[in-house]
């Protein structure tokens, strides 16, 4: 009797099941996340625990995959989530041979899928590592649902959504595997099937079908949605933080090593951080990539840059520019400044006090490139002043610079002799002396990094999506993870550091990604 009592209330259990899914949901920190039958997102006390317990699951940072270790709880399995930044929670939870009633005897897997962050970053696809997966997609404003099968879209296929006030509505995906579009912006959840005729055996018992469903959570615009991404997938570009205002300005934006007058933007945006909205498109110039920007009293300014002369398919002809410029947000318009001494690009410039100060570089003149061992300073101050230079004791461009203790630091880039090198370089504007800083750590790779500083601190990300901070004992210490990227731009608003663009692979970035930052830990 006791045995048969423990197969009714299992097979109870087992048809409870079948009318709910396996959903990871994170709180609201994105630290911890619940593990649930459900069918909801919400905890069903009527679903025994023990169904969960073959659930194996993993955090995907940055393209590798960490175990993340579960905690059965009273009504869910709980589990604590490393890292910051947009993640990917997947896995799979394995039921076995089922069959109920008539029915085929089958395999019964679920494969649950939760997105922190961007749900539109690329990176977030799992692809043929999983036999069936629900994918957010852009469309018409809001999202849509693709669902693919063993790799492959699934036109025709039934996708329940749950939407972010609680209803449930059931669409279909069209010819593309994607669904109609949805505009709600919340907490989102879904679930589909994915069922294939499939014979074998397992433990010694047979089974001729394998059902796969997967199930989806992800937050749609919960936070800034429209400034969770560029204005358009760029690299090598300038970006500057003005009062609430984050600037963005032109940058390659085709394929690495691809050059010509329609591989550069001259597009220049901006978007209000403490209330955020769309994009504003402002004044454009010329287009232009290996520059930067920077502020200065409510001003953006932009140096140099190179500018491609060629026609696309024409062989490469670039040049680099010595035009300088400010911006004035209260004109909304560009003025003139003193042109640079010489054309520069692939160099990077700070404000100290009331000097533009700008480090590293070469002239690109088609096919010769000549480099500079020169810093060029500009004092805001005087009218009619013109620019200064003094000796720098290196030659490097793709390199990256902060302002930092009433110093510049110069960090990383490529030399005259092609050697990438993880070398910092400090410049005291003072004295117009420089100073070797700690060099950067032999792990990571220093070409074309980016910088920012928050709250007194020296902040660096490199082409691995390491984050790194300078300690006041002068040691680089590793603080955050994000996508891993080149050529981008990181800028630190209130608590957050905001890491814009670049490229990877090949491709160019839209994405922004948003760290909390413990100030505390951060000035240290």
């Amino acid at each position: 009797m006791k045995h048969t009592a423990r197969f009714l209330m299992l097979l109870a259990a087992l048809q409870i099941a079948r009318a709910h899914f396996v959903f990871v949901v994170p709180d609201d920190t994105g630290q911890k996340v619940q593990v649930m039958l459900t069918e909801d997102m919400k905890p069903t006390p009527a679903v025994p625990i023990a169904m969960l317990a073959p659930t194996r699951l993993q955090v995907r940072r940055a393209g590798t995959d960490t175990p993340l270790p579960l905690t059965k709880g009273e009504h869910a399995y709980t589990g604590d989530l490393p890292g910051s930044g947009t993640r990917v929670v997947h896995g799979i939870t394995d039921l076995g041979i089922m069959q109920r009633g008539n029915a085929k005897p089958h395999v019964l897997d679920y494969y649950p899928k939760t997105i922190l962050g961007d749900p539109f970053d690329k990176a977030t696809v799992l692809g043929d590592t999983v036999p069936v997966e629900l994918i957010p997609v852009r469309k018409d404003n809001g999202f849509a649902l693709e669902l693919r099968g063993n790799g492959k879209p699934l036109p025709g296929a039934e996708i329940i959504v749950i939407l972010p006030n609680g209803a449930q509505k059931k669409v279909k995906t069209g010819d593309d595997g994607v669904t109609e579009a949805f505009p709600e912006t919340g907490r989102v959840g879904a679930w589909a099937r994915f069922w294939v005729p499939s014979a074998g055996e397992r433990n010694g018992k047979p089974y001729e079908e394998l059902r796969h469903y997967a199930t989806l959570v992800f937050d749609h615009g919960r936070q800034a949605p429209t400034a969770r991404v560029l204005p358009e997938a760029t690299a090598s570009f300038g970006a500057a933080i003005a009062g609430d205002w984050l600037y963005i300005y032109g940058g390659h934006i085709a394929p690495t090593h691809s050059y010509s007058t329609a591989a550069v933007s001259g597009q220049f945006h901006r978007v209000n951080l403490d209330a955020p909205g769309k994009w504003e498109a402002l004044p454009s110039g010329p287009g232009l990539q290996g520059l930067n920007l920077a502020a200065h009293e409510g001003n953006v300014y932009r140096i140099g840059g190179m500018l491609p002369r060629n026609a696309p398919g024409q062989p490469a002809d670039n040049h680099s520019v010595a035009d300088a410029a400010r911006f004035n947000p209260a004109k909304g318009q560009w003025e003139n400044l003193p042109p640079l001494p010489e054309a520069r690009s692939s160099h990077d410039f700070v404000v100290i006090g009331n000097k533009l100060i700008v480090v590293g570089g070469w002239n690109m003149k088609g096919k010769t490139q000549e480099w500079f061992d020169t810093v060029a300073e500009l004092d805001l101050t005087k009218p009619g002043a013109t620019w200064q230079t003094y000796p720098q004791p290196f030659k490097r461009r793709a390199l990256i610079a902060a302002a930092h203790q009433n110093r510049v630091y110069v960090i990383g880039g490529i030399t005259d002799q092609n050697k990438v090198v993880p070398n910092v370089s400090v410049y005291d504007p003072a004295t117009h002396q420089w100073s070797d800083g700690p060099a950067l750590p032999s792990s990571v790779m220093p070409f074309a990094p980016a910088a920012a500083t928050h709250h007194g601190s020296l902040l660096v990300g490199v082409a691995d999506g390491t984050i790194l901070k300078l300690t006041p004992s002068n040691q680089w210490e590793k603080i955050a993870q994000s996508a891993p990227r080149v050529a981008h731009r990181m800028v630190a608003h209130d608590g957050s550091l905001l890491i814009l663009g670049g490229a990877n692979k090949g491709k160019n970035l839209d994405l922004i990604e948003t760290i909390v930052l413990n100030q505390e830990a951060a000035s240290r």
